[in-house]
């Protein structure tokens, strides 16, 4: 119920027999809740209306004291005859519980304050020695080139020089197509030799490219080994 219709219910109803009610009615119009519970506490027990018990009631509810309201409210509606006031008042101890509760309510508790560590300084960097590189000698793939260059040259001479021979010995063939056949023959192996020795040379000058490109590197390495780093 609001302070005007509160108000007219005051004014409406039989005066008070003493001068509480006028002092309760002022203090309750300037909002002094406490003045104003007290003075209708007072009238009522002047002259026991339940219409006071109701302001009383709310004065206290407005004054902040939900917990002593809503025992006034109660005390109100036993005595009231009204069912529309009854109402009022129940909806007020609604009101005043859900204030009581929500203060019973803890707050929760702020969540720990979140604690960062410092990173570890850096390490220092220390360099892992390196493992020197192998020998040119105990290069694989130069020796995986050589070798067989060293052998394809070897084939292709021994080719070369079986196709001289074939020439020589067509002059002895008995008769024309003997001497053609050898010739033929001895072609096929000159080319077959030249080109035999052409590859193993390839690869017998890449496999020794290859051992002096890795000889180089390990000298490189162990002048890098060697140098003062700060």
């Amino acid at each position: 119920m609001t302070k005007p219709i509160l108000l007219a219910l005051l004014a409406l109803g039989p005066p008070a027999d003493d001068g509480a009610l006028a002092e309760a009615t002022a203090a309750f119009e300037a909002e002094r809740w406490d003045e104003a519970a007290d003075a209708f506490g007072r009238a009522y027990e002047a002259d026991p209306q339940p219409r006071f018990l109701y302001a009383r009631g709310q004065a206290l509810r407005l004054g902040g004291d939900c917990q002593a309201a809503i025992g006034v409210y109660e005390s109100f509606i036993d005595v009231s005859e009204s069912s529309e006031a009854d109402g009022y008042a129940a909806e007020a101890i609604e009101v005043c519980t859900a204030e009581l509760q929500e203060a019973a309510t803890p707050e929760p508790d702020p969540p720990p304050p979140v604690v960062v560590e410092p990173a570890p300084p850096p390490s220092p960097l220390v360099e892992e020695p390196q493992a020197p590189p192998p020998a040119w000698f105990r290069d694989g793939l130069g020796h995986g080139l050589a070798w067989p260059g060293v052998v394809l040259c070897g084939a292709g001479a021994a080719m070369t020089g079986l196709a001289r021979q074939r020439a020589r010995s067509a002059d002895r063939a008995p008769s024309e197509a003997g001497y053609r056949a050898s010739l033929d023959d001895a072609s096929v192996l000159h080319v077959s030799g030249i080109t035999t020795a052409a590859v193993g040379a390839t690869l017998l000058v890449s496999g020794v490219v290859r051992f002096i490109v890795v000889s180089q590197r390990g000298r490189r390495a162990q002048a890098t080994t060697s140098v003062v780093r700060f």
